[in-house]
């Protein structure tokens, strides 16, 4: 009798050992991590504290952390896979190495600050269970308020982007392309299939994603969302928007812990190669023949401009002075490589 109870202990531990370490979950949830130690423990306690009918695991990818993000990490949330890079990869080939030892059926890309509302994850795993040509989805974003956050776009032309920009955009030309792009008359309150979504938050098949192609990791930061999302398409598979799936996203945190001009340099060498990759090289050469000075008179009259309405005391006289200095700083960095990179 004490040998069967032995026995029957030992199957039991076995059980449980088999489950944890060989079970597959029916989702990989991965999120890229750099010095948001803070951001990032938030957020596992909320993935955890979330009641999630679906398995899932989480898969961090710390690109070279120099704050406490791995050791909290380790001490805290034990069943967290962690990937250490000694160096900053990037967002795509973080999302990349993370991709490859995922093993869930579904992957869900998730930024550090981000807050899961109830339910989001199954509705999300749920949509793309159920639609045979979705290959990946997103989720309504809110901001810390519960105000929505736009995350659905339609993909950049040459137009929207000389209208967003440059000093073309306070002439208002080009306004129609423009209004376009950022989907200014989508509700955010129909399941929709939609050109591009912001990759702070997003569901896709693994299958499809096998199908289609990783993350090109030519892009470090800004436009990998989109170009994903465009070999989705052209792969056959559709992307859609889920409003019932609520997530907060707190947004801009990359920005401000690298400075808002590193960032805007950062979005147009992606732009730039985003275009290059999708519009052909000599079409993009001769936008970036038009949109190159006319962007830099942009700044030169965002820097002036708010530099002497900051003068007068108003109530956006702090984010004046922060455009400004933002305008000021990307000319002073980033003049010779914006113009003949």
């Amino acid at each position: 009798m004490r040998l069967l109870s032995i026995a029957a202990a030992h199957n039991i531990f076995a059980v449980a050992y088999l489950e944890k370490n060989f079970m597959v979950p029916d989702i990989s949830i991965i999120i890229v991590n750099r010095n948001r130690s803070d951001l990032l423990v938030n957020c596992l306690d909320n993935i955890y504290n979330t009641p999630c009918r679906h398995s899932f695991e989480i898969i961090i990818v710390d690109n070279a952390s120099t704050d406490d993000s791995v050791h909290l990490v380790e001490q805290n949330f034990r069943d967290v896979k962690i990937i250490r890079n000694d160096s900053n990869l990037g967002f795509s080939a973080a999302n990349n190495q993370g991709i490859k030892i995922a093993k869930g059926k579904f992957i869900l890309f998730l930024n550090s600050d981000t807050i899961v509302l109830k339910n989001a994850i199954d509705i999300l795993a749920d949509f793309l269970e159920q639609t045979p040509d979705a290959g990946l989805c997103a989720p309504k974003l809110l901001n810390n308020d519960r105000s929505i956050q736009r995350n659905v776009y339609r993909l950049a032309t040459f137009r929207s982007i000389l209208a967003r920009y440059t000093i073309l955009k306070y002439f208002g030309m080009f306004k129609k392309a423009r209004n376009l792009y950022r989907m200014r008359n989508f509700t955010y309150d129909n399941i929709t299939k939609i050109d591009r979504v912001m990759g702070a938050a997003m569901m896709a098949k693994k299958e499809a994603l096998n199908k289609s192609g990783l993350f090109d990791e030519n892009y470090f930061f800004y436009f990998e969302d989109a170009d994903l999302c465009l070999q989705f398409k052209k792969c056959g598979f559709e992307v859609y928007f889920v409003p019932n799936a609520e997530i907060i996203h707190l947004g801009g945190q990359s920005a401000k812990s690298l400075g808002n001009h590193k960032t805007e340099m950062m979005f147009y060498r992606s732009m730039f190669y985003y275009f290059r990759k999708n519009r052909g090289k000599v079409n993009t050469f001769l936008f970036s023949l038009v949109f190159k000075p006319l962007a830099i008179l942009y700044y030169l009259l965002e820097g002036g401009l708010n530099s002497i309405s900051a003068i007068f005391p108003s109530a956006k006289r702090r984010q004046k002075l922060a455009r400004a200095k933002t305008a000021s700083l990307f000319l002073i960095r980033f003049l010779p490589e914006f113009l003949f990179r």
